[in-house]
């Protein structure tokens, strides 16, 4: 299942691309080694819990930030799996984990993943480029008292 997610080029367009077969086994090995630092989870859905995709959080390569991550499975898109995921991962960080502030991070032409991170509340900190494509740098700050 979750080769399947990460070789698929529709849902690899805004992501870098298909992982290769080569790249898969380490990919993978990080995935299941969740530690304190970074935390990966494979996305259930409905009552048969089927596999939707995944989504980490993890720190950030150039600061000291977490990011947020996800990928979800196409059939599942548009259905409000990925803002019930990535809303419930913005209440642990901030509940549980006491993060201060999240970020995010996607190709400025992937409009659902941009108008997913607006609706809950990321705001875009800066314009970059990476990958040979322009990106945005999106965060989110805990609201503090928020209950």
């Amino acid at each position: 299942m979750v080769w399947r997610l990460v070789s698929d080029p529709i849902v690899r367009q805004y992501l870098g691309g298909p992982v290769e077969s080569e790249s898969f086994d380490a990919m993978f090995a990080s995935y299941l080694a969740n530690d304190d630092e970074c935390r990966h989870w494979a996305i259930r859905v409905g009552e048969r819990r089927g596999f939707g995709g995944l989504i980490s959080l993890t720190p950030r390569h150039d600061s000291d930030e977490y990011e947020i991550s996800y990928q979800l499975v196409p059939s599942y898109w548009r259905q409000g799996v990925a803002a019930e995921t990535v809303n419930a991962l913005l209440e642990f960080a901030f509940d549980d984990l006491e993060l201060p502030r999240l970020v995010a991070e996607t190709q400025a032409a992937n409009t659902l993943s941009r108008n997913l991170l607006e609706r809950l509340g990321f705001v875009v900190e800066k314009e970059l480029t990476r990958y040979g494509e322009r990106q945005l740098l999106y965060a989110a700050v805990a609201c503090p008292g928020q209950e």
